[in-house]
C-alpha cells in the first residue's frame, strides 16, 4: 500500500514478512528542523546532534593510523614501480573529498586542524618502512619484494609461520576496519542523501559493503602492482578537480559563509540552474578532458597518447590547479550573486544551540547533552 512505513515488528517472522513487500522497506518520514514540509527525510540527514559528537583530535589520530596500515598503503609506499608523488597524492583523493563525513562527529571544529600534524607523520613513517623493507628484501631474499604477502611467504620454520599468521591477522583486521570506516560510511552517507526514503546509515553501510566488496571486483584492481598504481594515479583525474572546486568554493567564493537551512531546500539558495552549478561543471570538464589521453595510456600502454603521457605523470596536480583556476575565474567574472550568503546562517539562536550544538564559547551544553543521553532511540532496520 502506498505510504506504508516500515515499523518495528513484534517478531522476526513478522519483520521478514513485512520486508517481502517493497513498501516494507520504506523508512519513517521524520521531520527535520531545516527540511521543508513535504520532503521525505530521516534523522541521518540532520545536522549531527551534540550528544553524538564524540570525536576529538586523538580519535582522528587513531582513524588515520588504522587507515594507513592497510595492505594497499604498504604496497603503494614500497613499490619500485610507483609513479611518484602523483600516485601517493591520488591514493588519498577520496578521503580528502569525503573527510566531512567523519569530522561532523567532532565535538570542537578546531580538532580537525590536528590532522595537519598526524597525517604527514604517519604517512611518512609507513612509506619509509616500506622503502627500507623492500631494499632489505634484496639482501635477504635476492630480489626486491614490494608486496608484504610475498615477504611473509619467505618466512619458514615454526617461528616464521607464527609471525606470518599474526602479521596476516593484523592486516586482515586493518583491511576490514579501513573499509568499514573509510569506504562504507562515506558511501552510506551518499545513499542517505540521494534516497532518504529508502536508506538510512545502517542500510547504506550494508549496500556499500556488498557493492564495494563484490560487485566492483576489487581483487582485479589489486591483482598486480601495475594495475594498482595505474588505478590509484588515474583516479586523481576525476577526484582532484572535485576537491579543488570544493576548496575554492568554500574558502574563496563563499568565504566560509554557508546558509545551513538552505542546504535542505531543493529550491533554496544553492539550487543554482536546475540543481547544477554550471561554473563547477564547466571547470570540471575543462580539467578532465586534457588528462583523458593519459588515462587511456595508463590503462593500455599500447595507445598512442603523444605528449599527453607527460600530463598523466602529474595528472593530480594538473587537474587540481586547472580546475581551481577555471572555477575561480568563472566565479569572479560570472558571479552567482543570488547563491551567495552575506554571512554564516545557522538559523535562530535557539536552533544554533540545539541543532548545531556550538555556542560562541565553543563549549558543550551540559543540560542538552544530559537530556539527549537519556532519550530512547528507536532503530529501524
Amino acid at each position: 500500500m502506498a505510504g506504508t512505513v516500515c515499523r518495528t515488528c513484534n517478531s522476526p517472522k513478522q519483520e521478514l514478512k513485512a520486508k517481502s513487500k517493497v513498501d516494507g522497506w520504506v523508512l519513517e518520514n521524520q521531520a527535520l528542523r531545516y527540511a521543508p514540509p513535504g520532503t521525505w527525510v530521516n534523522s541521518d540527514l540532520d545536522v549531527t546532534p551534540l550528544a553524538q559528537r564524540t570525536w576529538n583530535s586523538l580519535t582522528l589520530l587513531a582513524y588515520w593510523f588504522s587507515d594507513i596500515i592497510s595492505i594497499q598503503s604498504w604496497q603503494a609506499g614500497s613499490t619500485i614501480l610507483a609513479i611518484g608523488l602523483t600516485c601517493c597524492t591520488s591514493s588519498w583523493n577520496a578521503m580528502a573529498c569525503n573527510i566531512a563525513d567523519f569530522t561532523r562527529y567532532l565535538r570542537k571544529p578546531r580538532s580537525a586542524l590536528y590532522q595537519a600534524v598526524w597525517f604527514p607523520f604517519i604517512c611518512s613513517w609507513v612509506s619509509i618502512i616500506g622503502i627500507v623493507v623492500t631494499s632489505a628484501s634484496m639482501v635477504s631474499y635476492g630480489s626486491y619484494l614490494w608486496d608484504p604477502i610475498d615477504i611473509i611467504d619467505q618466512w619458514d620454520g615454526p617461528g616464521g609461520r607464527a609471525a606470518a599468521f599474526f602479521a596476516g591477522g593484523s592486516w586482515l583486521l586493518a583491511q576490514m576496519c579501513t573499509n568499514i570506516s573509510a569506504t562504507v560510511i562515506t558511501g552510506a552517507n551518499d545513499m542517505v542523501n540521494l534516497f532518504p526514503k529508502w536508506f538510512n546509515i545502517r542500510r547504506g553501510c550494508i549496500f556499500m559493503g556488498i557493492t564495494g566488496g563484490w560487485v566492483m571486483v576489487p581483487w582485479m584492481i589489486l591483482s598486480s602492482a601495475s594495475s594498482l598504481l595505474a588505478f590509484m594515479s588515474s583516479s586523481g583525474i576525476f577526484l582532484a578537480p572535485v576537491l579543488a572546486i570544493m576548496i575554492v568554493d568554500f574558502f574563496i567564493i563563499t568565504k566560509q559563509a554557508i546558509d545551513v537551512p538552505a542546504l535542505y531546500h531543493s529550491k533554496g539558495r544553492y539550487s543554482y540552474y536546475h540543481g547544477i552549478n554550471l561554473r563547477a561543471l564547466i571547470a570540471l570538464f575543462i580539467a578532465i578532458v586534457p588528462a583523458l589521453p593519459g588515462l587511456a595510456y595508463n590503462v593500455n600502454p599500447s595507445v598512442d597518447a603523444g605528449g599527453a603521457i607527460y600530463i598523466a605523470n602529474f595528472n593530480w596536480y594538473f587537474t587540481f590547479f586547472l580546475a581551481a583556476i577555471c572555477y575561480t575565474a568563472m566565479s569572479l567574472i560570472w558571479p552567482a550573486k543570488d547563491n551567495l550568503a552575506p554571512e554564516m546562517i545557522e538559523g535562530t539562536a535557539a536552533e544554533t544551540e540545539l541543532t548545531v550544538g556550538i555556542k560562541p564559547s565553543d563549549e558543550p551544553m551540559a543540560s542538552f547533552v544530559s537530556e539527549k543521553r537519556n532519550e530512547k532511540v528507536t532503530v529501524i532496520a
